[in-house]
């Protein structure tokens, strides 16, 4: 469970929101996930390999009063992502 923890973290907001309007409710998952967790041989070899993260997010709109409660629209965003620390900060 720590290994998960240390390396699954929140990538875009998180929510859930409830109205009077259709569709009547929204939300948003995403998370990212870091490959490589700077420690072993990898980071020994590629210190930069640990920036690497796998990001995943879904953005969902649900009608709660529709018959069969359907979703209306649901957006599927995997991607990759490289992060980085900026060294010259007048940039």
């Amino acid at each position: 469970v720590e290994y998960l923890a240390y390396r699954l973290r929140p990538h875009e907001p998180i929510y859930f929101v409830y109205g009077n309007e259709r569709p009547d409710a929204k939300f948003q998952l995403s998370i990212k996930y870091q490959v490589f967790d700077g420690r072993g041989s990898v980071a020994d070899k590629l210190p930069w390999a640990d920036n690497f993260f796998i990001t995943y997010s879904q953005t969902s709109f649900w009608d709660l009063s529709g018959d069969s409660k359907p979703f209306f629209d649901n957006s599927y965003r995997p991607g990759l992502m490289f992060a980085w620390d900026r060294i010259d900060d007048s940039i």
